[in-house]
């Protein structure tokens, strides 16, 4: 269940959806075009699907199971297995990586051993390159398990030299680097980050790779100390500001807020954090009127006196849908919708941070960086007193902070964790 939807994002959406039903509808057929005999066709349809997946679009589980459905050999279906394999590691089943990267694993070795799969070893090995890229990054993100990822990693890139999808190379690298960054290894996770650019520059990709790239060397050079390269990556970043998403956006803005504020520079900091206020409201949320009646009810329910465990009976007796679209309320669900910023009309910035710029991947901030409250940003649905009366009340641990107050006039407060800071400190 979402609370808030963007008018322009979902248009996009339902159009990005069409357009890739119609595309694999279309091209089932492949049409080798390219001197070294690559497909063409097939390539732009997984990247296509790859490019959806990461952006959330709606029914890909359901498009990649009728690609392996439809699937006429092998390859293609395990290339289908992959994207399904990659819905799971940016969903909340990344447990189910391990089994799925395995099984392809397996298939890739046994086809490799005939001679089919000496014709097709540039496909095999993307797409074992692909399963491997999947089992780092679950290992990096979630278990930390950097004897896993980083090996892993280097598997992928050995596998993508001699394959028909060398694009996927810097990308690799810089989910390198990430692991290089978690073994706290900075400057060769700066090496891999310059090996990434030398790659999209080869490679003749389009410049607009690079942006990632730019914001993860500004971030490692700002930790290596070196301030004169972390600006001169967070500037390049900057000539690339339109063609981002909002998303996007709103990420490279903060990034640099907080990086003008660890240099002192508070001006320049505040300068910053207001484009990404003005950058939010100008993609204002707006309110999903059948969805917001369900949330006003919750927090009137719990004023009035009820439990979160009551309000959950009441939600699943009227078969209203949980927010994960399930027919049964728990109090966790409940809770979480009590303790949400959104419904008094702020934003929080910086709840999570970004492990995987690639992937969008992200996990939560437990004090590794500040957190920014951004006001008024969208519609309320309960007004601040009564969120903070509720907020005051629901014991929520992970959501404690030490917030200060506004000291700009502008609306921008500093909010930081408390295991990271003793102490308040002014921006």
């Amino acid at each position: 269940m979402r609370h808030y939807t963007n008018k322009n994002s979902f248009r996009l959406f339902a159009l990005a959806t069409a357009f890739i039903v119609m595309a694999l509808a279309s091209a089932c057929g492949g049409k080798t075009d390219r001197a070294d005999g690559t497909d063409t066709v097939r390539l732009k349809r997984l990247s296509q699907i790859d490019s959806s997946i990461v952006k959330r679009v709606p029914n890909m589980e359901t498009i990649v199971q009728q690609g392996m459905k439809n699937a006429k050999d092998s390859i293609t279906y395990y290339e289908y297995y992959l994207r399904l394999t990659r819905i799971y590691w940016l969903s909340t089943e990344p447990e189910r990586v391990d089994a799925c990267v395995r099984r392809i694993e397996a298939f890739c070795k046994r086809e490799m051993q005939t001679k089919e799969g000496e014709r097709n070893m540039p496909r095999l090995n993307s797409l074992l390159a692909g399963a491997y890229n999947c089992l780092a990054a679950v290992n990096h993100n979630f278990h930390r398990d950097r004897e896993v990822s980083v090996p892993m990693y280097k598997k992928a890139l050995s596998l993508l030299r001699n394959s028909d999808s060398k694009e996927e190379m810097p990308k690799t690298y810089a989910n390198l680097g990430d692991a290089y960054i978690q073994c706290s290894d900075i400057p060769e996770a700066a090496r891999c980050y310059r090996r990434a650019l030398f790659l999209v520059d080869s490679l003749r990709m389009p410049e607009q790779e690079n942006v990632t790239l730019y914001m993860g060397l500004a971030q490692i050079y700002l930790t290596l100390g070196d301030e004169r390269n972390a600006l001169k990556y967070y500037r390049a970043t900057e000539k690339h500001f339109a063609d981002m998403t909002p998303t996007m956006q709103s990420y490279y803005l903060c990034s640099c807020g907080n990086f003008y504020y660890f240099t002192k520079d508070y001006p320049s900091a505040l300068k910053m954090f207001l484009r990404m206020k003005r950058q939010l409201e100008d993609n204002k949320l707006i309110v999903d009127e059948e969805e917001a009646g369900v949330v006003i009810r919750i927090f009137a329910f719990y004023l009035g006196g009820k439990t979160p465990y009551e309000i959950a009976k009441i939600l699943t007796s009227e078969g209203i849908p949980s927010p994960t679209g399930k027919s049964h309320w728990t109090v966790s669900s409940v809770t979480y919708i009590l303790g949400n910023d959104r419904y008094c009309g702020d934003i929080i910035m910086q709840k999570s941070i970004c492990v995987d710029l690639f992937a969008h991947k992200r996990v939560r901030n437990l004090g590794q960086a500040e957190r920014f409250r951004v006001r008024d940003v969208h519609t309320p649905l309960v007004s601040k007193e009564d969120w903070r009366e509720v907020k005051n009340r629901v014991s929520m641990p992970d959501r404690e902070a030490v917030i200060l107050e506004d000291i700009t006039g502008e609306g921008v407060l500093a909010e930081l964790h408390p295991i990271q800071f003793k102490e308040d400190i002014d921006i």
